[in-house]
């Protein structure tokens, strides 16, 4: 089940974020990279990537509205990318 939902968050439209420096502005103790984090579309559509640095953007799979996703232990880094407009999402550690 993970750790309860942190509070709901836009994706802005147009660049790739780090969903963990997302969830470190939300969370009260800090998120280390490769712990398991999941996300929840809420409003829109976005592009997800598993990697170590921000993605060039031939590799990513969607995120569309009412979809969740989450990275696993160890991945080096968890990316998303709203193309058209902004997404609202909701982030959540799992482990």
């Amino acid at each position: 089940m993970g750790n309860a939902t942190l509070k709901n968050v836009i994706a802005p439209a147009g660049t790739w974020l780090s969903l963990y420096d997302l969830v470190n502005t939300l969370s009260p103790t800090p998120v280390a990279v490769g712990t398991a984090i999941g996300v929840s579309m809420l409003e829109g559509v976005a592009q997800l990537n598993v990697g170590a640095t921000k993605p060039d953007g031939t590799a990513w799979e969607w995120l569309r509205q009412y979809d969740y996703s989450e990275c696993e232990a160890g991945d080096p880094g968890f990316w998303i990318l709203a193309p058209y407009v902004d997404a609202l999402i909701n982030i959540k550690v799992v482990g």
